[in-house]
């Protein structure tokens, strides 16, 4: 079925199969979207308030903050993100064993024994769910900070509806990702989530039903700058979110004393590491302790030691 949908850049109709979820307009290049009313309220996150030379202001600031001088922003590109969000609602139900351990100490006589023993408890629990799912409206998932700029998106409440001129500028990108595959994929997520949390809450998880419906589904052009500066020679990135005003995650060096110390202490530990290992005796038995101990003490030098070379992520 075709249908005529006008850009609400130019003014210009066009004539495009229903099931096509957007294109650029081709007098002026604007993006054109087109999803049924029935299931959205399709918009975009308030860019029309955003000033670039604001963000660029705050993103020195932080940069100052955390660098210190001697750096220079090498690029910082603004876009507006498709993100499907949908409110998933049903129940979930899930069965699984809880281990339960009790110690217990046994007298006999002048003898002390202390006595472990391991229960496993049934558990059987039904969650009614209610909960914002999102996920990106592109197939191409590598975006530098995607889960902060998700998690941002299932908070906010306040937007405004999408309007062509409002987003000019921020470079919106057409969503790839159909209605129907949004909203199959925002199931599937929002299980994901529940078979995760049924996991924390058992030792083992045997099995689970969920009963899920998505709701009230939106396509949510979220704005972000993603920017990269310069240090020393070397490049860092970082993500500014103009709804939260204020960079979410950013790759920043660490400063020479904290290189040093996770230095030291990477070859403290090593070092520990490898005179137990030259200390050791044949003769004694090896258990699955000392593997353990050794494997840790190992892997905590390792990581120090990749700390004390690597730049370090920064949550703000």
């Amino acid at each position: 079925m075709i249908i005529k949908l006008r850009c609400q850049t130019c003014g210009a109709e066009q004539d495009t199969p229903s099931d096509i979820i957007g294109f650029k307009c081709s007098y002026c290049g604007s993006p054109v979207v087109n999803i049924p009313n029935k299931y959205r309220e399709t918009s975009v996150l308030c860019p029309d308030s955003i000033s670039f030379e604001e963000t660029l202001r705050k993103i020195r600031r932080f940069l100052s903050n955390k660098v210190g001088d001697g750096y220079s922003i090498h690029r910082a590109f603004k876009f507006c993100l498709p993100i499907w969000r949908g409110r998933v609602k049903g129940r979930f139900r899930y069965k699984g064993y809880r281990k339960h351990t009790v110690t217990k100490t046994i007298k006999t006589g002048k003898t002390t024994t202390v006595k472990v023993e391991t229960y496993y408890i049934p558990v059987e629990e039904s969650v009614e769910v209610d909960r914002l799912i999102a996920t990106p409206g592109r197939i191409n998932k590598d975006i530098y900070a995607l889960d902060e700029i998700l998690d941002n998106a299932k908070r906010i409440k306040n937007y405004i509806e999408l309007n062509q001129m409002v987003i000019n500028g921020w470079e919106p990108v057409i969503p790839e990702v159909s209605l129907e595959e949004a909203r199959n994929l925002l199931d599937d997520l929002a299980e994901e989530e529940l078979v995760r949390e049924a996991e924390e809450r058992v030792d083992e998880l045997l099995d689970y039903d969920a009963y899920l419906e998505v709701e009230q589904i939106e396509l949510l052009y979220y704005p972000a700058v993603e920017f990269t500066y310069l240090y020393k020679g070397k490049r860092y990135r970082g993500i500014y979110d103009p709804v939260v005003g204020d960079v979410i995650r950013c790759e920043v060096p660490l400063g020479r004393w904290k290189r040093a110390i996770y230095a030291l202490t990477s070859y403290i530990i090593l070092g520990a590491l490898l005179a137990i290992s030259i200390l050791y005796r044949p003769t004694e038995s090896l258990t699955i302790g000392h593997i353990l101990i050794a494997g840790g003490a190992g892997a905590l030098g390792t990581y120090t030691l990749i700390k004390a070379t690597s730049p370090q992520e920064v949550y703000d």
